[in-house]
């Protein structure tokens, strides 16, 4: 093995694979999930995508871009409250995307209600400390 295939080489230890057993309710039988490292930000940033997304279809419209406007215009619809749950819920790994990705998610960073609130209470928290 040369120096260049070591690089390429990807070891995962056992002490990061994490099994957490699920129970079917309907069947009563058990399973393991594996829990991947990273998975909720990549969930986080394709909501982030979608919601971009819906928001350039409402600006290209010259309409408002309201939680219930974006909610309605996406793939797959859903609510207002829905919208603010799942960045509500997913906060740390929302703030983390904005700030690792400045040129993305343009339209929502500026005029998406529910996401300037989210950062706007995390730069006050900041402050206060």
């Amino acid at each position: 093995m040369s120096a260049g295939d070591a690089e390429s080489e990807v070891v995962i230890e056992a002490a990061y694979i994490l099994l957490k057993p699920v129970s079917d309710d309907k069947t009563g039988t058990i399973s393991t999930q594996v829990y991947v490292p990273g998975r909720r930000k990549e969930k986080t940033r394709q909501f982030l995508n979608r919601l971009e997304e819906s928001a350039l279809i409402l600006s290209e419209n010259a309409e408002d871009l309201t939680s219930s406007a974006v909610g309605q215009t996406m793939e797959r619809p859903i609510s207002a409250p829905a919208i603010t749950d799942y960045l509500k819920k997913n906060k740390r790994q929302v703030l983390l995307l904005l700030e690792e990705n400045p040129r993305q998610w343009p339209l929502i960073r500026q005029f998406f209600k529910p996401l300037i609130n989210i950062v706007d209470k995390a730069q006050a928290v900041r402050q206060i400390s």
